[in-house]
């Protein structure tokens, strides 16, 4: 199977950038088009998620081609882990080969309607 983001890649080449998102908690829409919200349960222990919430940072990038490529680090980015996905059930990756950067939000929300004065 091509991942979506393997057509832009061969199509751009050295100029493709592939960026991850990832949360540890907060509100999402409950539907694509609606501004309804759920509140989400904190990341699942264990998780991609869970394990960037733990820098304590409210968000970072962080960039895996940089990542070292041997050692602890470099395994547990090729390690299989759990990621979610917004309202869509949680799936299985490994994040040093699925993005190029990681973008981590601590807490999120949803978007808001701005109406002008």
């Amino acid at each position: 199977m091509t991942r979506l983001g393997g057509y832009a890649e061969s199509m751009l080449g050295a100029d493709y950038l592939s960026i991850g998102f990832t949360y540890s908690q907060g509100t999402l829409p409950s539907e694509w088009m609606s501004y309804q919200t759920e509140i989400n349960k904190p990341s699942p222990p264990g998780s991609l998620d869970e394990a960037l919430g733990m820098v304590g940072l409210p968000l970072f990038l962080l960039d895996l081609r940089h990542a070292p490529r041997e050692g602890p680090v470099h395994e547990w980015l090729n390690q299989e882990r759990e990621h979610r996905m917004g309202s869509l059930p949680p799936h299985q990756v490994y994040p040093a080969k699925a993005w190029d950067v990681l973008f981590h939000i601590d807490r999120i929300s949803s978007a808001r309607v701005y109406k002008p004065d």
